[in-house]
């Protein structure tokens, strides 16, 4: 799924570019109003995730404009939510408000409520070993550079090494087992 993310704040770009890219969704970003009516055209993000304070044009002004062409899941963000806001945001149609800074985890939850076609994919069983065990991730990566090998190739190797049986012991080793 695509979320485009407006907002001339750069941090707040990046922090919800993170967040958003760790729910495995592809983002765009723009930096006023204008430029994201631009990528929403382009593009056709299915969420749109808006300041409300923009250069320019203003996030309820993005939305107003985004409206007359398709309907889109709107949030619309601020750092002070006052009633004339809201009032103003609700007037135009916008029913979404997320309130800086924004939580990833109530983030997700509204994009669950809002965007049911939203799901993030699956995890396939390799993700899930890399994101459970983030240490193996690391080492996986240096290793990868200095080996050449890709990172799926190396953690392959790993669990196949992790899974497979000790080797059977020597006699000598178990005589030296016994006279203990």
């Amino acid at each position: 799924m695509k979320v485009l993310i407006v907002d001339d704040a750069a941090f707040t770009r990046l922090s919800l570019r993170q967040a958003l890219e760790h729910m495995h969704f592809t983002v765009l970003e723009a930096g006023s109003a204008e430029a994201g009516f631009l990528l929403f055209k382009e593009h056709s993000p299915q969420l749109i995730i808006s300041d409300l304070h923009l250069n320019g044009q203003s996030g309820i002004e993005l939305f107003t404009q985004v409206a007359r062409v398709r309907t889109v899941p709107f949030f619309l963000m601020t750092h002070r939510p006052d009633r004339e806001t809201i009032a103003a945001a609700m007037a135009a149609g916008i029913t979404n408000f997320l309130c800086k800074p924004i939580d990833p985890a109530n983030l997700q939850k509204l994009i669950a409520t809002h965007c049911p076609d939203a799901a993030a994919p699956a995890l396939t069983q390799h993700q899930l070993v890399i994101n459970l065990q983030e240490p193996m991730y690391t080492v996986a990566a240096e290793a990868s550079k200095k080996m050449k090998l890709s990172i799926e190739a190396y953690i392959t190797t790993l669990l196949s090494q992790m899974l497979q049986p000790p080797p059977p012991r020597s006699e000598k080793a178990e005589k030296a087992g016994r006279q203990r």
